[in-house]
């Protein structure tokens, strides 16, 4: 109990901190006061590092007035704030501008989410805007999978050998990834995983054995 009295006043004291950076950063943007950063920090006392972060993330929340006032209510987890101003920074003019359509409900969600859970739901929301805005009616996963290579030839390297080398899109990636893993960890038994394992585990999981032993002493990275 103690903890969620302590967690609710961090928050009441974090809206007041964005409330005055806003207000500095508009004292700065019109001319009439020194840069944010010095307000916050020099003369107000905040650390050089936290006063500049929160001026910046002043600025990249303005688009979205609603996510902005909850952001200042003093109830948002802070937490979730941070996640909507490193997106911001991370996105193009348009992807800023499709985002801002959800800026009531985002506000909602920053009070309301959990930060793991909110944080899950922004990615996803980002991937939308971008397969959305994916021109030519390609989606931007579309893409990437046509994108997706793979080359195998005789190694020049070493003889006897193949070289493998490509690359995947993330959303089958990340299933090849957890797939090759299980049967590597299968493989190695209570031994450390190693790039050999990870090499059968993948020929294991293509030819659709899986009983193949021991992984043979090969050398083979991956």
């Amino acid at each position: 109990d103690l903890t969620r009295r302590v967690y609710r006043a961090e928050k009441v004291v974090e809206g007041w901190k964005r409330r005055l950076a806003a207000a500095a950063r508009a004292m700065e943007d019109s001319g009439s006061g020194p840069p944010a950063g010095s307000t916050l920090g020099t003369e107000g006392g905040l650390s050089r590092g936290r006063a500049k972060e929160l001026a910046d993330q002043a600025g990249l929340l303005a688009p979205l007035p609603a996510v902005s006032a909850a952001a200042q209510s003093g109830r948002a987890h802070p937490e979730n704030v941070d996640a909507v101003a490193r997106t911001m920074r991370g996105l193009s003019e348009p992807e800023r501008a499709a985002l801002g359509q959800a800026d009531t409900v985002l506000a909602r969600e920053l009070s309301e989410t959990p930060p793991e859970m909110f944080a899950l739901g922004l990615r996803d929301r980002v991937r939308q805007i971008r397969d959305g805005l994916a021109g030519d009616g390609e989606t931007d996963i579309e893409r990437r999978r046509r994108e997706s290579e793979l080359t195998l030839r005789p190694s020049r390297d070493r003889h006897g050998m193949f070289a493998m080398w490509g690359h995947i899109d993330d959303e089958r990636g990340a299933v090849l990834d957890d797939l090759v893993t299980a049967e590597a960890r299968r493989l190695a038994g209570d031994g450390p995983v190693i790039a050999n394992h990870r090499m059968t585990a993948l020929y294991n999981l293509m030819t659709r054995t899986g009983q193949g032993g021991p992984a043979p002493r090969m050398r083979v990275g991956w």
